[in-house]
């Protein structure tokens, strides 16, 4: 969990008395038991498809649940609560399309509907592993759909970490990943670390990468 390290410093630097959190794709619970541990957020939730990761969640954590997706835009809209900070850790590269095109408009989707969650002025809270060069993470993609079609399981080629098949991922490098934050009208890109570094092939490089988002003030739209 060091790799949310930043996350939890920009909480604290932001966070208010009262502040509320969701954690997108929330998964068993170990996020956010580190952010509750680690920060003063007072009111914690998560968000989910499965329903047995949210049980586990609301066991151990006692806090609310919801179960739904990132990329349902009617349930989004149906979530009244608004909250002060969204996490979404490690989630865009496993909305999959047919195409890597599609995979990217639905990541764009994913950070647009966050974006809803969050109250005015409020952070979005992105972390993704970033991969280079981005034609080898074309490969990669359209392999592992072609794997998927002959065998359901995933064939390691190594065991520190290229595999082919399951499950199916669409990685970004960080300037694709900028590009796609600018394009999202709504979204402000306040912050960001980028570090680790790290050669997993001869080819292939890999970053660690958090992104920090500030939704919009209607105050300051009216400036411009």
């Amino acid at each position: 969990l060091d790799r949310y390290n930043y996350i939890i410093d920009k909480i604290n630097k932001y966070c208010q008395p009262g502040a509320s959190l969701i954690d997108l794709g929330c998964g068993n619970g170990n996020v956010l038991q580190f952010i509750r541990d680690n920060t003063p957020v007072e009111k914690l939730g998560g968000m989910d498809v499965s329903k047995n990761y949210l049980w586990q969640v609301k066991e151990r954590l006692k806090c609310d649940t919801m179960l739904g997706s990132i990329l349902d835009r009617d349930f989004i809209a149906t979530i009244g609560n608004k909250f002060d900070f969204v996490v979404m850790g490690a989630i865009l590269h496993h909305l999959v399309g047919r195409t890597r095109k599609e995979s990217r408009h639905l990541a764009k989707q994913a950070i647009s509907n966050a974006l809803k969650l969050l109250k005015d002025g409020g952070y979005l809270l992105i972390f993704e592993p970033a991969f280079y060069p981005s034609f080898l993470m074309d490969i990669v993609f359209y392999t592992k759909k072609l794997v998927t079609m002959m065998a359901s399981k995933r064939v390691e080629l190594s065991a520190k970490w290229a595999n082919i098949g399951m499950p199916i991922v669409s990685f970004y490098t960080n300037e694709q990943l900028i590009e796609l934050i600018d394009e999202i009208t709504e979204a402000e890109l306040v912050d960001k670390e980028i570090k680790d570094s790290k050669r997993l092939t001869f080819m292939i490089r890999r970053t660690a990468t958090t992104f920090v988002i500030r939704a919009p003030i209607p105050d300051e739209k009216m400036r411009f």
